[in-house]
């Protein structure tokens, strides 16, 4: 069999692989849909409702908060469906302890120095990817206060609408100290009440892709932002500890079995690139 026939033989069984890979959120909102009785196509016809009843043209050009002030009136119509049949409504600030955005140094894909993570280190699933790494020889005072630890919650400050706030909990440490940039922030909350895991989700779930849509902040809307305020701002479910382990464990369960799929891509990736350091060799 010749090398371009190994390696396109590879290349069908990841293409079948990635063909069962589920999407996250529709796993996560399905299981926290159910649990707080949550009506999903309720929930898009409100979103999809038209609320402002004056014309665009008829604000000034340099009214700087009517984005801010419809997305705000447009998110208590919605939330009023959302949040219905909840009782266990509350503040996230309530429960956030410290927040701190990452540092962004000069980079480049060159390995040597410190690694940085990258932005697309988020996935819907709620983990966070050591993936794509960017390097760095810079340093400073304080930079073992942007190294990440195992069990980091962090947060995309800046991205596109659909990606914003995405949020992800580091599963293992990395190997080398690596450091989080600053579009992402790290998020400390009273562990006593708060399962990080289950934020995760909801951070990443419908609930938090409504509000995070109409809180982010930015004239570009291929880019926008958020910040502490936002965070504290934030109004979701958090039922008991127990609870929100129990749901936690429900999502985690079924997205294990794609956990497994992507590994398994990895080291088929892995077997790409020994095809081609044999024939390089």
């Amino acid at each position: 069999v010749s090398i371009i026939g190994k390696i396109q033989k590879i290349e069908n069984e990841i293409k079948d692989l990635k063909s069962k890979v589920k999407d996250a959120r529709p796993v996560i909102d399905k299981i926290i849909g159910k649990e707080f009785n949550i009506s999903w196509s309720k929930v898009l016809k409100e979103d999809g409702k038209k609320v402002l009843t004056k014309s665009i043209k008829s604000f000034h050009d340099d009214n700087e908060n009517l984005r801010t002030s419809y997305g705000w009136h447009k998110l208590q119509k919605v939330q009023k469906v959302l949040y219905e049949d909840i009782s266990c409504i509350v503040s996230l600030g309530d429960f956030i302890k410290k927040t701190n955005n990452g540092w962004s140094p000069q980079c480049t894909d060159i390995p040597g120095g410190s690694p940085v993570l990258g932005i697309d280190a988020f996935n819907s699933n709620g983990q966070i990817y050591f993936d794509n790494l960017k390097y760095t020889q810079a340093t400073k005072t304080n930079i073992d206060e942007f190294y990440i630890r195992q069990g980091d919650f962090f947060v995309s400050r800046g991205n596109t609408v659909d990606l914003v706030a995405l949020a992800g909990v580091v599963g293992q440490e990395p190997e080398e100290e690596t450091i989080y940039p600053d579009l992402m922030i790290r998020v400390k909350f009273d562990e006593s009440l708060i399962d990080k895991q289950y934020l995760a989700y909801i951070f990443n779930s419908s609930i938090g892709r409504i509000y995070f849509k109409y809180s982010a902040k930015g004239k570009n809307q291929t880019m926008v932002k958020i910040s502490s305020t936002e965070l504290n701002n934030f109004h979701l479910p958090i039922p008991s500890l127990k609870k929100q382990k129990i749901i936690s464990e429900a999502i985690a369960a079924v997205l294990k079995e794609d956990e497994i799929i992507k590994n398994a891509i990895k080291d088929k990736r892995k077997d790409i690139d020994k095809i081609l350091f044999e024939v390089l060799k």
